[in-house]
């Protein structure tokens, strides 16, 4: 059974045996997954910056390593607009 993150990655047309390895597909090619990623995790990060105000967020896990930087700015981008 697959989660959210790797029938998003198959709903955009990457079908690979897990999410890292979709995400990392979509690095390769920037792939439009990685808008879609970002602006989904940006909403819920955005909810705990605006009540927990830290000052670094950290991304880890297989997807998170897999997007690294390319993944990083979509989210930091994403945040801007939804908690300036």
């Amino acid at each position: 059974m697959w989660n959210q993150r790797e029938q998003l990655a198959a709903d955009s047309g990457l079908r690979h045996p897990s999410a890292s390895a979709a995400v990392a597909a979509a690095v390769a090619t920037d792939h439009r997954l990685l808008d879609v990623l970002g602006e989904r995790l940006a909403v819920g990060l955005a909810a705990i910056c605006v009540v927990l105000d830290p000052s670094l967020v950290v991304l880890s896990g297989d997807v998170g390593c897999a997007g690294g930087a390319a993944l990083a700015s979509r989210i930091e981008r994403a945040v801007r607009h939804i908690a300036p």
